[in-house]
Parts: structure tokens; C-alpha cells; sequence
């Protein structure tokens, strides 16, 4: 697929590839106005969206990244590369690539981890923000390492430091493991079709080292080694799944002194790790609103 520069009609999808930050980075653009950037968790894609982009695209150009080693995106192969201000560096870059240098970034889970990184290294590059299940960076390491609840998760990231033996494991039984801790906690929500389609994304070379590496730079190169403000001036949109055991109200509260604009949540009493998946139109309906409203003024 050729690099080219982002030009969609309003009322069809397009997939185009986009150099940023040294690497090429598959998107999928719908809409014409102000950019919309959707960044998605581990370990799906684009696909993920595939609920709000038709919405969205209505009112806003609205691009669904494909995170690098993701998909069709492409997968470095040094553990650095995975970085998160690495990361944030190639959102920056395909703002600066396709629009006039703004754009209001959705991030769920890992992706919002992304944006809220990006909106601190570059302020004035990101309008509004919306979070869905998604911590600020500075909480992500004391919840890992002091949290009880998150042992598993612990158990699961010292798992990936160890070489090749995770590529294998994830790999086997064509990422059966995976996909069902990923996928299948929430019944009813994915089709068998779309298991599939993140089945196959995850098949594609490169793409389990990839995803491995997201672990491996989370522990060489933490967050809280970068220096640099965690304040967050964008006016934020924070969506909530409830039954979401990953995290709790106590994050939630403690994440609310970084941020120095709007700040604004909405529980959604019924869904877990996929709110947008879960409950589509609530999200998209929550999403549009909070776009809608006038910026709160905030010195840089």
C-alpha cells in the first residue's frame, strides 16, 4: 500500500498508509471537518471502531489508527521502538502529516494512555480528549507494582519479559489465548466474525513480537522516567465501564489533580473493557456532545 496523503469523500472508507515518526502507520479515514483521531487498546485495531467511525465521520474527518505493530501498520523490531513517548510521537506525527497540525484524540485502554501522553509532550497539538478505560501514565506503574487486584497483570508483564518463550505462547493454537483474554469476557458483544478479523491481525508477521514489545518497553523504559509535566490542559471526556475489574473509582480520583482543564465522567453501570463495543450508541452519543461544546479556556 503507497504512501499518500489523507483524501476522503464524506460518505465512503478509505485505508491509506501515512509516514510519521520514521515508520508507516495504517489508517482508516471516514468524513470531512475537524480531525478526529481514534487510537484502540491492546491487542486489537482499527476494527475496533468500526461503530463509531460510520457516526463520527458525520460531523468530523475521522481517522482510525492502526498502532505501530499493529495490523497493518509497521512492526519495528527493538524493544525501544514501543516506548510510550515513542508512541506519542507517532500520533504527533500524523496530526502534523494530515491536518493543519490539531486534532481531538479517543483512546481506549492503551490508545488513551497514548493520547493523554501526547497532550502532555505536545499541548497545543491535541483539542479535546476522550478517555475510555484509560489511566494517566503517572498512575500506571504504583497501581502494577502496589495494587493487589492488578497481580495478575504483574504476573502476566514479567511473563513477557522473558525472550521468545511469550512469542511462542501467544502465538500457539493461532493466538487462542489471547483472543479469548482479550475478547470473550464480553459476552455477546463480539460476533464471530469480528474475532476473526483481530484473530487475523494479530497472524500477520511481526505482529505477537510486536505486541510482546509493548510490555517489554513498559518495564525498560517507564514513564516516570521521562521528564517532563503530567498536567493535562485539554478540556477531557473520561468514559467509564463500571464492571470494568481492571481498574477502580480510586484511580479515577487520583488521576483528577493532573488535570487542569475540563474534566468531565460518565460510568457506564453496565459494561466492562469495551464500552464502545458494548454500548455503541451511548459512547457515540457521549462522544459528540462533549466535541460539540465550546472549549474551556486554559493557559498553557
Amino acid at each position: 500500500m503507497p504512501d499518500q496523503t489523507l483524501t476522503v469523500r464524506a460518505d465512503e472508507l478509505r485505508h491509506v498508509m501515512v509516514r510519521a515518526n520514521g515508520i508507516r502507520l495504517h489508517c482508516v479515514e471516514q468524513g470531512q471537518g475537524d480531525l478526529v483521531l481514534l487510537l484502540h487498546d491492546f491487542p486489537s485495531c482499527w476494527y475496533s471502531w468500526r461503530k463509531q467511525l460510520p457516526v463520527l465521520s458525520r460531523h468530523f474527518r475521522t481517522v482510525a489508527l492502526d498502532l505501530r505493530g499493529f495490523n497493518d501498520s509497521d512492526a519495528p523490531e527493538r524493544i525501544k521502538d514501543y516506548r510510550l513517548s515513542e508512541l506519542a510521537d507517532d500520533v504527533i506525527g500524523v496530526i502534523e502529516k494530515i491536518s493543519l497540525g490539531k486534532a481531538h484524540l479517543v483512546g481506549h485502554g492503551l490508545g488513551g494512555a497514548i493520547a493523554l501522553e501526547a497532550a502532555m509532550s505536545r499541548p497545543k497539538a491535541v483539542g479535546k480528549l476522550v478517555l475510555i478505560n484509560a489511566v494517566h501514565p503517572a498512575l500506571l506503574w504504583r497501581r502494577l507494582f502496589f495494587d493487589l487486584s492488578r497481580a495478575h497483570i504483574l504476573k502476566r508483564a514479567l511473563f513477557c519479559q522473558l525472550p521468545k518463550l511469550p512469542e511462542a505462547y501467544f502465538s500457539k493454537n493461532a493466538c487462542a489465548a489471547l483472543i479469548k483474554h482479550a475478547f470473550t469476557k464480553t459476552n455477546g458483544t463480539f460476533s464471530g466474525k469480528d474475532l476473526e478479523f483481530f484473530r487475523q491481525a494479530l497472524l500477520k508477521p511481526g505482529a505477537i513480537a510486536a505486541a510482546i514489545n509493548y510490555y517489554r518497553a513498559a518495564f525498560r523504559c517507564p514513564p516516570f522516567t521521562v521528564k517532563r509535566p503530567a498536567d493535562i490542559f485539554a478540556d477531557t471526556l473520561l468514559i467509564w465501564g463500571e464492571k470494568n475489574t481492571r481498574q477502580s473509582k480510586a484511580v479515577i480520583a487520583a488521576m483528577e489533580k493532573y488535570f487542569r482543564g475540563l474534566l468531565r465522567i460518565h460510568y457506564l453501570s453496565d459494561c466492562r473493557n469495551w464500552p464502545h463495543e458494548e454500548k455503541p450508541d451511548t459512547v457515540n452519543r457521549d462522544i459528540l456532545n462533549f466535541l460539540a461544546q465550546p472549549q474551556k479556556a486554559c493557559a498553557l
